[in-house]
């Protein structure tokens, strides 16, 4: 990208190799210096239109510089929000196997407590217990499953609204450059 010193530089070098060409003629006083000064006026009128040219593509080079860096950030943002959804799918799948376990397990509870009233055999009230502490195991297992997915969702969630961040200041900027 082109500086605007650059371009005074490069417009300044411009004038001073046309400049010995003008000289070179050799003017006559009067109808020659006359020309030679149209000469070196339209040579400064073509330097104001370049510059101004010039600086019409360091704009657009801006510009496009921006929008490539928001399409980047987005780009980078789209795995993220689809990992984050699969894991959201997996966390609400969770939830209901863990519904579904204090179900059974309250169940479970209940059949025990029902067969220890009714003075059943001590050996099916053993198994019973041996189910139901095994429904708490598979439940503790879970829910710590479950906290771990929802400690990943906060990262995700956290990360993706960094970048989010990021590309509303970025598209901030792009707008301000535009309502120039």
């Amino acid at each position: 990208m082109l500086k605007r010193w650059t371009l005074a530089a490069l417009c300044t070098a411009l004038l001073l190799a046309a400049a010995p060409v003008a000289f070179a003629q050799g003017p006559s006083p009067g109808e020659d210096m006359s020309r030679l000064v149209d000469e070196v006026a339209g040579l400064n009128r073509s330097l104001q239109k370049l510059t101004v040219m010039l600086e019409q593509v360091m704009f657009q080079q801006e510009v496009d510089l921006l929008l490539k860096r928001i399409e980047l950030k987005e780009r980078r943002l789209e795995p993220m929000a689809s990992h984050l959804r699969s894991l959201q799918r997996e966390y609400d799948g969770r939830k209901t196997e863990i519904k579904h376990y204090q179900e059974m397990l309250e169940g479970a509870h209940n059949q025990v407590s029902d067969e220890i009233r009714q003075g059943r055999d001590l050996v099916a009230e053993s198994e019973a217990a041996q189910i139901v502490a095994e429904m708490e195991r598979v439940l503790v297992v879970e829910t710590a499953g479950i906290e771990g997915l929802e400690r990943r969702m906060r990262e995700l969630e956290d990360a993706l609204a960094d970048g989010r961040e990021e590309v509303l200041i970025l598209d901030e900027q792009l707008r301000e450059m535009m309502g120039q």
